[in-house]
Order: structure tokens, then sequence, then C-alpha cells
């Protein structure tokens, strides 16, 4: 309605499903109605940027920083750039060898801090499942099937990388 404002307070995601239809919503709003809409950002947006630093950094060759260039050169809790002790590479290798034992370690680094740090455990379960509904085109009041529509574990943690990347939703609400 001209002359209305929307202001969004923030923690967009995290404590349901659909955040990245949620994200992708506010963040079309912001385009389409720039000077009507303000998104304040909540630590739980902020807190996005830990991945590609906490989980990314697995992803590449063993201690390799990750190729992150629209990211600061570090955060304060990672010196460096190298990840925190609670997970090591030697727990990634127990995983099995190569990318499959560092895929493993991603996933269970990831499922650690949305749980243990951000206080939602159930995210990374509601992402593969907003994934799934993606994959198979289904409507937003669709009910969810037993196929998992070929999403694992891996396309999760690659989907959580990919929002704060270059073209991700949620980098592109962090930037407004």
């Amino acid at each position: 309605k001209d002359g209305c404002h929307l202001v969004f307070g923030g923690d967009a995601v995290d404590k349901g499903g659909r955040d990245v239809t949620f994200v992708r919503e506010l963040v079309d709003l912001k385009r389409r109605y720039p000077d009507r809409v303000h998104l304040v950002l909540g630590n739980r947006d902020l807190n996005k940027m830990r991945f590609p630093h906490e989980v990314g950094h697995i992803l590449n060759p063993i201690n390799q920083p990750i190729k992150a260039p629209w990211l600061s050169k570090g955060v304060y809790w990672i010196k460096n750039g190298e990840p925190p002790a609670y997970f090591t590479e030697a727990k990634g290798e127990a995983k099995g060898e190569g990318e499959a034992g560092r895929m493993g370690l991603a996933v269970d680094r990831l499922k650690w801090m949305l749980d243990k740090t951000m206080g939602c455990p159930e995210t990374f379960r509601l992402r593969k499942e907003e994934l799934r509904h993606m994959a198979n085109g289904e409507g937003e009041g669709a009910a969810p099937g037993a196929d998992d529509g070929g999403i694992d574990d891996a396309a999760v943690v690659n989907d959580f990388l990919r929002s704060v990347g270059p073209d991700g939703e949620m980098r592109e609400y962090l930037l407004n």
C-alpha cells in the first residue's frame, strides 16, 4: 500500500521450515520496494557467515583456507583460517578417505553448529525437507512425501554454503 513501510526485525531463518523460500521472498520485496522495505539483521542471520569458514574449510583440501573472496579475510574465532579444535581432520579421516570423509565431517559440523551454537536442532532436517519440496516442484501446501527426492546430507551442506555465496539469497539478504 502506498505510504506504508515494512520493517522486518531480523532472525529470518532457523526456527521453522521454508527458510530458503522466506528469505527469497524478503529479498524480492526489498528489490521491488527498496525505499519502503527495511531489513534489520539479527544474530541468526549474521551467524550464517560462519558456514564458509567453519564448514566450507573441511570440503577444501586439508590445510587449505576456503576460497571465499566475498567474505572478510577471517573471523575472530578461527585464527589464521584454521577450523576449531572440536572437529579435526583426523575425525574426518575416521569417517572415510578423501572427499567422502570430508563431506561426512562437514555434515557433522554443520549439524553440531546448528544445534549447539545456534539453538536450532531441527534446521538441518527442515532444510532437507524444503530442498526435497523444491526438487519435486511441490507447491507451498504440498504434504511431505516419503521420497527424499535425491536430497542427501551433502546436498543440504552444499545448499547452506551456496546460500551465503556470491549468488545466494542469504548473502543478498545480509547485504540489504
